[in-house]
């Protein structure tokens, strides 16, 4: 069986999740045929990077296996919190957890 396990997103982890973004929202996008979030991998990659580094927001990684399968993060202002959308990689879907 798999193990999965949540720890907090570090700087190594922007390759990995720009991936992630970039496959998870290409795909949705050519379904609903939407014109794209991001023109490349580059463009996810550097959201990601974003994201990390900001101050102000706190991401976390699920782990499968010891590699990197679905970035997300929370957004606080004041006393109002956000959490974002949590794409998975393919090879996590129907196995319990990420999208069925």
């Amino acid at each position: 069986m798999s193990s999965l396990a949540i720890r907090p997103i570090t700087d190594a982890d922007a390759q990995p999740c720009g991936r992630i973004l970039f496959e998870a929202f290409r795909r949705f996008h050519d379904h609903h045929r939407f014109p794209p979030d991001f023109q490349s991998l580059e463009e996810a990659v550097q959201l990601a990077e974003l994201f990390i580094g900001h101050p102000a927001i706190f991401g976390v990684v699920a782990e499968m296996d010891g590699q990197s399968s679905a970035p997300t993060s929370w957004t606080s202002a004041m006393t109002c919190a956000a959490w974002g959308r949590s794409p998975w990689t393919p090879t996590c879907r129907g196995r319990a957890w990420g999208v069925v």
